[in-house]
C-alpha cells in the first residue's frame, strides 16, 4: 500500500494472487481491510473480480492454475 503521487485523496495497493490449487477455478472476491493498531477495523471492501480484472484479464472469469496475477488498485 503506498500513497498515489497523482491523486493526494487516493492510495494504490498491489496484490499478488496465486491459484495453489492444482486446478483452474473462478476468480474470488477479494476483502480489504484497513485496521488501526489496536486490530480495530477502520475501513473495509470487498472487491468483486469485475472490480479489479482490467487490461488483458478484464472479462476473465477463471483464474489459472499456479500462475501469479499481479493487481494494482486505486481506492480512495
Amino acid at each position: 500500500v503506498q500513497a498515489d503521487d497523482q491523486n493526494a485523496n487516493a492510495l494504490l495497493v498491489d496484490v499478488m494472487l496465486l491459484n495453489k490449487a492444482g486446478f483452474d477455478q473462478p476468480f474470488p472476491d477479494l476483502l480489504l481491510s484497513f485496521s488501526d493498531m489496536d486490530g480495530n477495523v477502520k475501513a473495509s471492501r470487498i472487491f468483486k473480480p469485475e472490480d479489479y480484472l482490467g487490461g488483458e484479464l478484464s472479462g476473465k472469469k477463471i483464474m489459472p492454475s499456479k500462475q501469479p496475477i499481479h493487481l494494482s488498485l486505486e481506492i480512495k
